[in-house]
């Protein structure tokens, strides 16, 4: 029973992660999105950026 738990876990874990590659990777459907959100896609990002939205 322990190893099947295990696998679950596994499995449930390999969604997210090829989620998030493929979110990643997909630069062409990223960039549209962020366009239509008000984000320049090719405009340079820091992490003191969010600071600066305040």
């Amino acid at each position: 029973m322990d190893v099947l738990i295990l696998i679950g876990r596994i499995l449930f874990a390999v969604v997210f992660v090829g989620s998030s590659v493929a979110h990643l990777t997909d630069k062409g459907s990223m960039a549209g999105y962020a366009e239509s959100r008000g984000v320049r896609p090719d405009a340079p990002f820091t992490l003191t950026d969010p600071l600066f939205d305040v």
